[in-house]
């Protein structure tokens, strides 16, 4: 299968992540990481996808810091 065949797979096997974590202070819920993670990770070894996260630059003003990234997603079978 290609990349795109092996990513509708894995979205085939995933359903809705619940919202377990809680914002106090704007007092919403929200999908922690951790929890998309342990949602996606098996569907993802099962099917050969693998995503490779890099920090391409942080900034830093007064609190707020941004962060951007890059998500490389390949194929573990032809890469």
């Amino acid at each position: 299968m290609n990349l795109v065949q092996k990513l509708q797979k894995v979205m085939e096997e995933v359903s809705t992540v619940q919202k377990d974590g809680f914002n106090e202070f704007h007092k919403y819920k929200y999908a922690k990481e951790a929890d998309y993670v342990r949602a996606v990770r098996p569907a993802m070894i099962k099917h050969g996808v693998v995503i490779l996260p890099e920090i391409t630059d942080t900034r830093k003003e007064g609190d707020l810091t941004t962060i951007t990234m890059k998500f490389t997603i390949l194929n573990a079978d032809n890469p």
